[in-house]
């Protein structure tokens, strides 16, 4: 007679510690792949120019409060657990990269596996951004991109994480 015996309590901590890890990873693939998707998203944003456009700039101030100076769209992407329409304010020429920042630390703190979030640009231009300077616009330029961030490799996230 072959007798077999285990320690129950073992095993679950193993389980346990398991599902744990495989939770991890999966967040952080998510994570990743939101971060390259803002990325691409800030790259297509044109940065603007208040030195070529000072009168645009100036009625930017009076209707919306915001400062005169350039990276206000590329500065607006965020992330957002609800279709919030809070703005963001990041300016200069550095706003997409704050951007960039703030979105990774929002996300890392403020995504559960299995959340649904957004990716936002709420600014009060934006569609005039989207729909007339870039070709195309900005989301179709990102949509485009998304295939080819999809396909970098969950694999080798999951895996580095």
């Amino acid at each position: 007679m072959l007798k077999i015996t285990s320690n129950a309590a073992v095993v679950a901590d193993q389980v346990e510690n398991i599902k744990k890890q495989i939770e991890y990873k999966l967040k952080a693939m998510v994570v990743s792949f939101a971060n390259q998707v803002v990325s691409q998203a800030i790259t297509y944003t044109p940065i603007g120019d208040e030195t070529q456009y000072p009168a645009l700039y100036q009625r930017r101030l009076e209707q919306y409060n915001l400062q005169p100076i350039r990276g206000f769209a590329k500065g607006s992407w965020r992330f957002s657990k609800t279709d919030s329409k809070a703005v963001q304010e990041f300016y200069t020429t550095a706003a997409g990269d704050y951007a960039k920042a703030e979105f990774a630390t929002d996300i890392h703190s403020g995504y559960s596996l299995g959340d649904s979030f957004y990716i936002l640009n709420t600014g009060p231009y934006i569609r005039y951004v989207q729909g007339y300077v870039v070709a195309g616009g900005v989301v179709a330029a990102t949509l485009k991109d998304i295939r080819s961030i999809y396909q970098y490799g969950f694999k080798q996230a999951f895996d580095s994480a």
